[in-house]
């Protein structure tokens, strides 16, 4: 069956003519009206500078002035001892920022064991706690007291770590003088620092310990309070041999990171 024929009609050169023109007369109104903006945007700049630099002077402090709130909250927010997270109702302690993201840990009983549970919130996402209504005063006042054995534990073991490359450090060292005369006698120095750098690797074990033991101290009574409030809450006795144990664990905390700052000389 053949196709049906359709003529070509070729259209008047006037016509064509006609619409070319009307294709160039929309492009001189955009370009016209882009043109006119322009002027009259360079006309406010000019017959108004003043104003202008003001208000980008104004928009600039204001951005500067917000920015240093931003960081001065977020600061806030990362070295409090307790954060709220209100999407799950808990506690967290805050262990520091990665990637504007707010590392955190909570402890939890879980039959008796101390459990360490990690997460990750942005800022949004947490809070002052003193500044939310209706806080549970008994799990606030736990995460208070477990937050400062928490941060110590957390930053025990990468000092535990640089002891144990400073170890490395002055092994190889002790290596390169025993293979001299002249230096033969630093052989001795060496070992000796060695043997301190080890001692103090115990004690930094130790004191890890002494924290892990405190906090499942601190979350028994906690427990145990909500049975027996009257004569378990925050007693007298408990609450000096709370301080007691926690200014022995600053002293030990304060003397690791004395000597990490010793053994970090010994390469200057």
């Amino acid at each position: 069956m053949s196709q049906p024929y359709f003529p070509q009609i070729e259209l008047p050169a006037v016509i064509l003519k006609f619409i070319k023109q009307d294709k160039l007369l929309s492009n001189f109104k955009v370009i016209s009206g882009l043109t006119a903006a322009f002027l009259l945007a360079a006309y406010i700049a000019i017959s108004y500078w003043q104003l202008s630099i003001g208000i980008i002077i104004v928009g600039v402090t204001s951005c500067n002035i917000f920015q240093k709130i931003t960081l001065a909250r977020r600061r806030e927010i990362a070295d409090s001892d307790v954060l709220f997270v209100p999407e799950s109702k808990i506690y967290v302690i805050p262990l520091g920022v990665t990637n504007e993201v707010i590392n955190t840990v909570r402890a939890v009983l879980n039959n008796g064991k101390v459990e360490l549970t990690e997460s990750h919130h942005s800022f949004d996402r947490v809070k002052d706690p003193d500044r939310v209504k209706n806080n549970s005063y008994r799990e606030l006042e736990t995460a208070k007291q477990v937050s400062y054995s928490l941060k110590t534990m957390y930053q025990i073991d990468p000092k535990i770590e640089e002891f144990k490359q400073k170890i490395e450090e002055l092994r190889q060292a002790k290596k390169l003088a025993s293979l001299s005369e002249v230096y033969a006698e630093k052989v001795l120095d060496y070992s000796k620092i060695v043997a301190q750098i080890e001692e103090t690797i115990e004690n930094a074990k130790q004191l890890h310990h002494e924290c892990f033991k405190l906090i499942g101290e601190i979350l028994i009574g906690a427990e145990l309070a909500k049975f027996d409030p009257d004569t378990i809450s925050e007693p007298a006795a408990w609450k000096l041999q709370f301080a007691t144990r926690s200014n022995a664990i600053n002293e030990q905390f304060q003397f690791l990171q004395d000597k990490e700052k010793a053994y970090s000389e010994l390469r200057k």
